[in-house]
């Protein structure tokens, strides 16, 4: 299996095990993941480009990157393939970025126009289609293909829990994978 462990959506992804289903388990699974051998790669493209090349059979990446490649080469000339977790599950967790404008940006116009258009229809749609990315506007559609963002729903998980990343990444190293 190919992972990329200082990729920050894998730390999340293990933050997430880690609140959820508790140390002992997250630790299970490290060690479990780490008793199997894995490939590390330094981030979510390799792995892809690794399951496309024959070198694993499988890996842990973002969704994103295999629509990206397959964009470019065509779905039916791609090897791999997605698989999605069940609803719950610490690996389907959505990562989110932000933005904002900052003091002393605030009295800055261009700071302001420039979060206009991220959350404009032009913007968005270069997200849906560029990126692969879920839109956050309504009325945008997401990528075919995707499940619906609602789908993804990790009860129990509030994305404040994952301030605990140190802990995660102390894990990781403890299982020589940092």
């Amino acid at each position: 299996m190919g992972v990329a462990p200082t990729n920050a959506s894998f730390q999340s992804f293990i933050t997430a095990y880690r609140v959820l289903k508790g140390e002992g388990a997250a630790e299970s699974w490290v060690g479990g993941l780490v008793s199997n051998d894995p490939e590390i790669f330094e981030n979510n493209t390799a792995i892809l480009e690794a399951v496309e090349s024959g070198v694993v059979p499988l890996g842990l990446i973002n969704h994103y990157y295999w629509y990206q490649i397959a964009a470019e080469r065509g779905e039916d000339n791609m090897r791999s393939q997605l698989w999605f977790t069940e609803v719950g599950d610490p690996a389907s967790i959505v990562n989110v970025t932000g933005a904002g404008v900052l003091t002393p940006a605030q009295l800055d116009q261009d700071a302001f126009d420039f979060v206009r258009y991220l959350l404009s229809e032009e913007g968005q749609n270069y997200f849906v289609t560029t990126t692969y990315e879920y839109p956050l506007v309504d009325g945008i559609e997401s990528p075919q293909g995707l499940p619906s963002l609602e789908s993804l729903v990790t009860p129990g998980l509030d994305l404040s829990d994952l301030e605990t990343l140190s802990e995660s990444q102390q894990l990781l190293t403890r299982f020589g994978l940092l």
